[in-house]
């Protein structure tokens, strides 16, 4: 066997051998409007409108930070701020907003799982997105976040993120989004936009709707990555011979 087919074949191997996955969360969601100033309405105007809503998560980027973990909860962030990882876009009266950060992921961003109070089962997950801006004169920030409140079963078992796409989210209280309840599963989302005094928006919804999904996306490891360098140069040495 010739050396150029060997290489061709170890880089196969390597490609088809190795190979890492990111686990993706998404989740939709939905609410009715409880309470709402600016986004260009009155105040009050988008009381009792429905608000819908979409979470992108990814686990891969995201890490357990130390100085998070405690005997009662876990928050996941990222612990050099410099990855997109979480986002959330929300939309009501036919307007879609988010707050993006459009490089990098701010340290306020996270997912906290906390086990309230482990001798009754009472936990909440909070996912919280947070963009901040800044300059000479002015400052702005604007921030999106889900409570999840479970008042039944103890949901905070794992610091594994991707753990909380497993569970289930139906509301159970005659009103949905009251987290005072003393039963059931219950929600809610707040929304709010702050621009060096000029505008101070804000939105509250209880929600109505959650649905989380993990999908595992194949990325390339270490040694597939070797493995493709190596098809390169195969086909390089090819080219030379040819020429």
């Amino acid at each position: 066997m010739s050396k150029s087919i060997k290489l061709l074949v170890g880089a196969l191997a390597l490609t088809t051998w190795q190979s890492a996955s990111a686990v993706i969360l998404t989740g939709e969601f939905s609410g009715v409007i409880t309470n709402s100033q600016g986004y260009g309405l009155a105040n009050g105007g988008a009381n009792g409108e429905t608000l819908t809503g979409t979470i992108w998560i990814d686990t891969e980027a995201a890490q357990l930070r130390d100085e998070c973990s405690q005997s009662q909860y876990n928050c996941t962030r990222d612990t050099d701020y410099n990855d997109k990882w979480i986002d959330i876009n929300y939309s009501f009266l036919g307007n879609t907003y988010s707050p993006d950060s459009p490089q990098y992921t701010y340290s306020y961003d996270g997912v906290w799982a906390y086990d309230q109070y482990t001798s009754d089962n009472r936990d909440f997950i909070q996912i919280l997105e947070y963009d901040y801006e800044s300059n000479s004169s002015n400052y702005a920030y604007d921030y999106a976040y889900l409570y999840i409140y479970d008042w039944i079963n103890d949901i905070v078992t794992s610091d594994n993120l991707a753990d909380i796409s497993t569970l289930s989210f139906n509301w159970q209280d005659s009103t949905p989004g009251n987290c005072s309840a003393s039963a059931g599963q219950c929600g809610y989302f707040h929304a709010y936009d702050y621009d060096n005094n000029t505008t101070t928006s804000y939105i509250n919804a209880n929600l109505t709707s959650l649905t989380l999904n993990a999908a595992s996306v194949p990325e390339p490891g270490t040694m597939a990555l070797f493995g493709m360098g190596m098809f390169g140069l195969y086909f390089s040495r090819r080219k030379m011979k040819r020429a």
